[in-house]
C-alpha cells in the first residue's frame, strides 16, 4: 500500500484472516485499533522484532520437531557425543520449567540462567571449524515459516528495521539467515555469539547472557539497531515464548502489536499467552498473519 494511505479496518469482520479457528485474541477490538495505528503510521514509523527459534523457523515440519539454534549443533559431526547427551538431558530438565504457566517469571529467571550458563560450559573446548559448521548447516537447513522470504523482502524494500532477538546461538542464527538470503542491511541480530580461541569454543563474546526471560533494554541500547529507531514508534513483535512478549521493552514505542506462536501444550498455555500477546496463533507454521498486516502498511 502506498505511503500515506488511510484504508483502515472498520471491524474484525474485514479481516477474515483473523477469524480462522487457530487465531485467538483476548480483545479483538484492541487488536484492530493497534493494526489501524500501524497502518496510519506507515512504513516510516514501523519496526519489526522477531524471535528466531520456532518463530522465524517452524516448530515442526512433516511431523518432526525442528532443531533450535543450540539443538542443531547436536547434528554437527565434530561435536562429541557427550555434548549431545548433556544437551538432551538439560532440555528434558529445564524446558518443562520454562513453559510451565504455574511457575512465576521471577522463579524461572535464575533457573533459565543456570540452564544457559551450564550449556556454554558444555561447549567450551569443542573444536569450531566455521567452514565445516557452515557447510553442515547449509546441508541441514532449519525450515523457515512459509511466507518468511516474502515478509523480509517487503520489509527490506520499505526500509523497515528488523531485529532478530534470540536467546539462542547467534552464530547459527546468522548462518541460517545468510543461507536464506534474509540477512539484508535492514536486519540486525542481537543474540549470544561464541568466543573462539585457537579454533575452540571459549565461551560467549559478551558477558551479558541472553536467555528467554531477559530480552530487554540492556541488550538493545548502544547497538546499531537502536540508532535506527528514531521516530519508529509502531512495533510488531513476534515470538513463541512468554518471555518474548517483553522484547519491545528496550525500545521507544507508542504502539506494540504482539503476535505469539503457541506450538505445544496449547490447552494448558493458551490463557496465559492470550494475556501476554494480542494475537495467539496455535499450530501455525506460516507468516500469513504478519504478511496480511504488511499489505495494509507497506
Amino acid at each position: 500500500m502506498a505511503e500515506g494511505s488511510t484504508k483502515l479496518l472498520k471491524s474484525i469482520n474485514e479481516a477474515d484472516w483473523l477469524l480462522k479457528p487457530h487465531v485467538h485474541m483476548k480483545d479483538p477490538e484492541q487488536v484492530i485499533d493497534k493494526i489501524n495505528n500501524i497502518i496510519q503510521g506507515g512504513s516510516k514509523q514501523l519496526q519489526v522484532v522477531f524471535d528466531f527459534d520456532r518463530t522465524l523457523t517452524k516448530h515442526h515440519e512433516n511431523g518432526i520437531i525442528t532443531h533450535s539454534s543450540y539443538g542443531v549443533l547436536e547434528t554437527v559431526p565434530t561435536f562429541p557425543q557427550s555434548f549431545r547427551e548433556s544437551n538432551r538431558t538439560k532440555l528434558a530438565k529445564y524446558r518443562p520449567i520454562e513453559i510451565d504457566p504455574n511457575i512465576t517469571m521471577e522463579e524461572k529467571i535464575p533457573i533459565m540462567l543456570e540452564w544457559w550458563t551450564s550449556g556454554i560450559e558444555d561447549m567450551k573446548g569443542i573444536q569450531w571449524d566455521l567452514d565445516m559448521v557452515e557447510k553442515h548447516l547449509r546441508d541441514n537447513q532449519q525450515p523457515f515459516r512459509d511466507g518468511t522470504k516474502a515478509c523480509f523482502e517487503q520489509l527490506q524494500n520499505a526500509g523497515v528495521p528488523v531485529l532478530v532477538f534470540s536467546a539462542g546461538l547467534g552464530d547459527v542464527v546468522r548462518i541460517a539467515l545468510t543461507h536464506k538470503g534474509l540477512l539484508t542491511s535492514n536486519v540486525h541480530i542481537i543474540s549470544n555469539f561464541l568466543k573462539i580461541e585457537d579454533g575452540k569454543i571459549a565461551g560467549y563474546i559478551s558477558e551479558n547472557l541472553i536467555h528467554v526471560f531477559n530480552k530487554n533494554e540492556a541488550h538493545v541500547k548502544n547497538t546499531p539497531y537502536y540508532e535506527e529507531l528514531t521516530g519508529r514508534t509502531n512495533v510488531v513483535l513476534l515470538g513463541d515464548s512468554t518471555g518474548d512478549a517483553m522484547m519491545a521493552d528496550g525500545v521507544s514505542h507508542n504502539n506494540v502489536l504482539k503476535i505469539g506462536f503457541l506450538n505445544t501444550d496449547i490447552e494448558q498455555c493458551l490463557t496465559q499467552f492470550k494475556d501476554l500477546f494480542d494475537i495467539v496463533l496455535t499450530d501455525d507454521q506460516t507468516m500469513d498473519v504478519l504478511n496480511h498486516i504488511l499489505k495494509f502498511v507497506l
